[in-house]
């Protein structure tokens, strides 16, 4: 492998912050800096110094032959790599921190939330400020920087099961088979795999009038697990939890689209989170799954052949955007003359249509829960401009957009 002496280690990290943005950090064997590359990098509020930040990246203890990579409390992402000259180890090379995805604001609050970190606006910028690059490419940065210092190639997975590895911690847990062995001498057995599977099939299947069936007879086939030591309340929950994802995934193999059904499950246990009582907790999880199988039924009285599922699908995913009937046409691979004809064939109206009603529906739940403007709204789902959105709104309404937002007892109204 060669070897890199400190000007070319230099010029290594200052290409690798030139063009990726990162903040690159070289430290001695004292953990002291010898140069760092970070001039766009925002201070994180709760570390007094840079290196309090740095230190627990650090170690040159048993140094590793591939990146390290870590992550900390604050979400913040850095590899690592061991600096060696002529076979002697000189140093670490700090890269990062980085976030793997983009904080959503929810997301960002909860975290906020679970630190109890004070300064609450400060970080709020710094983590905007933060580059936002997902795990597999920071992988790879790694990969490429590991070749410019060592001249070597390394194989992604194995880098990623190497910090599997290293990073693993062995949890100590009873024997299962004492437990097993207990619930065979008092005669105590979980609830009937069949049973269980015959609920998420009644889900998958929609068929809400058997699902009851199922889960009434679901408790007396045995016993719900216990999933907190500490907690009736806490066990609940995560028996809710449970129970909702794996609702969510039947109702997905039974043709709900997969962003409405996710989304209900996020809401879902958003709000199975907020019940205090075991009680309401059960009631909460079985009416969620009572709704998954209606969704799924309605879905299923909607049968269209794979190319105009895969319209409607483009459509769902791209209402904020100018949809061509060229895209379309590409997306179920067929004419788009001949694509036109089969979906008002099947659906029943005109692709153009069925486009338009989209936007307007989705107009509605902007107006009803949003703070966007007329303006806003019109702009944002691609109306040529505001005479048209109001044309079409009241063509498919009955109502112009400000009629329907001032509106009184119009709940009912259907497009």
């Amino acid at each position: 492998m060669n070897q890199l002496n400190i000007n070319e280690m230099e010029y290594v990290c200052n290409m690798i912050y030139t063009t990726f943005n990162l903040p690159v950090y070289a430290l001695n064997l004292n953990g002291e800096i010898l140069f760092e590359y970070s001039a766009t990098y925002i201070h994180n509020p709760m570390y007094s110094s840079k290196m309090d930040m740095l230190k627990p990246q650090f170690l040159t203890n048993n140094p590793h032959e591939f990146p390290v990579f870590k992550t900390t409390i604050f979400m913040e992402n850095f590899f690592t790599i061991t600096w060696k000259d002529e076979g002697i180890c000189k140093g670490i090379i700090i890269v990062g921190p980085v976030l793997y995805s983009t904080l959503n604001e929810e997301s960002l609050t909860g975290m906020l939330n679970d630190l109890h970190l004070y300064k609450e606006e400060r970080m709020r910028e710094y983590y905007a400020a933060l580059p936002v690059i997902n795990q597999l490419k920071f992988t790879n940065i790694s990969r490429l920087m590991h070749y410019m210092i060592y001249n070597g190639t390394l194989d992604t997975v194995e880098i990623l099961q190497q910090n599997e590895l290293l990073h693993s911690e062995a949890i100590e847990m009873e024997q299962p088979q004492v437990h097993i062995s207990e619930n065979r001498q008092h005669h105590k057995f979980h609830a009937s795999p069949i049973m269980e599977k015959k609920v998420y099939q009644c889900i998958e299947r929609g068929r809400k009038e058997e699902l009851i069936v199922a889960i009434n007879s679901l408790s007396e086939t045995g016993i719900f697990g216990n999933l907190s030591r500490t907690s009736y309340v806490r066990s609940s929950k995560n028996l809710g939890i449970g129970a909702i994802t794996m609702a969510t995934r039947a109702a997905v193999q039974g043709g709900l689209h997969p962003e409405i059904a996710y989304t209900l499950s996020d809401l879902y246990i958003q709000n199975l989170e907020e019940i205090k009582d075991s009680r309401t907790i059960n009631q909460f999880m079985i009416s969620a799954l009572y709704d998954f199988a209606d969704r799924v039924e309605k879905n299923r009285e909607q049968k269209y052949s794979r190319p105009i599922n895969a319209c409607k699908y483009y459509i769902f995913t791209h209402l904020y955007d100018e949809i061509k009937l060229a895209d379309l046409a590409e997306v179920s691979a067929m004419n788009p003359s001949y694509l036109s004809t089969l979906f008002k064939k099947e659906v029943g109206i005109s692709l153009s249509e069925y486009i338009l009603r989209a936007k307007i529906e989705e107009a509605m739940s902007l107006i009803d829960y949003t703070q966007h403007s007329l303006s806003d709204i019109y702009t944002l789902l691609n109306f040529h401009d505001q005479s048209h959105f109001t044309k079409t709104f009241k063509k498919f309404v009955g109502l112009t957009p400000r009629e329907y937002k001032n509106r009184v007892g119009t709940s009912n109204l259907i497009l």
